[in-house]
């Protein structure tokens, strides 16, 4: 496995413990003690307002996201429910974002 690929790993890591830290927190949600897992097809799914919450953006910039191809986004055709599979999530944060101990940090990270 190669340095970038560990780098990548652990960003995820870090992404995902951040989305459970924020979903025990999070005022809009009570809070039930363990939280069913929800699979789809098999896979882990993240909710898009966990999404939204943990990344700290509007639902907004998560369709710009869906809309550009970046995240594949479930969307149920009746109601408002909207999903994200964990590896979609994860390949997202991989492709998205850098640490700033990374070794290309500098020439990667455009500036906003």
């Amino acid at each position: 496995m190669t340095q970038t690929h560990i780098e990548g790993f652990n960003q995820s890591t870090q992404a995902g413990v951040s989305l459970s830290d924020v979903r025990a927190r999070s005022p809009c949600r009570q809070h039930t003690g363990n939280r069913p897992q929800l699979l789809f097809r098999g896979e882990p799914i993240i909710l898009l307002d966990d999404i939204v919450s943990g990344l700290n953006v509007s639902e907004k910039t998560v369709k710009r996201y869906r809309d550009s191809g970046k995240l594949e986004v479930y969307e149920s055709i009746e109601g408002n429910i909207k999903f994200v599979l964990q590896s979609d999530l994860d390949r997202f944060l991989e492709q998205s974002f850098i640490s700033s101990s990374h070794p290309e940090y500098r020439t990667v990270k455009r500036k906003s």
